[in-house]
């Protein structure tokens, strides 16, 4: 799961044609809950990094294709997301270390 910074780090010309998958990828990471406690913590955080990064540099279009603009589906996606990632509460001798 250490690719998620990789996924929100390609150029914007490097992500249409994927935007979808890419977008779905980052969502599993998100939403991954075995064993939220001890695992992946890092990686659900750069996850949503990587989210926001995509949604500030890929056009969105309502009524796109998905692929190389994020449409509807796609904001819903992310919204649903982040949404998941403000309910992480995973703590540890550090604290609260969330997504």
């Amino acid at each position: 799961m250490g690719f998620a910074l990789a996924l929100g780090s390609l150029p914007k010309p490097l992500l249409c044609g994927l935007l979808k998958p890419v977008l779905a990828s980052l969502a599993e990471i998100i939403s991954f809950t075995q064993d939220p406690e001890t695992k992946y913590t890092e990686s659900r955080r750069d996850a949503v990094r990587a989210l926001m990064r995509i949604f500030e540099e890929v056009d969105i279009a309502e009524d796109g294709d998905g692929q190389s603009s994020i449409n509807g589906e796609g904001v819903t996606l992310i919204c649903d997301s982040l949404f998941t990632a403000a309910k992480d509460y995973t703590t540890d001798n550090r604290g609260d270390i969330g997504a």
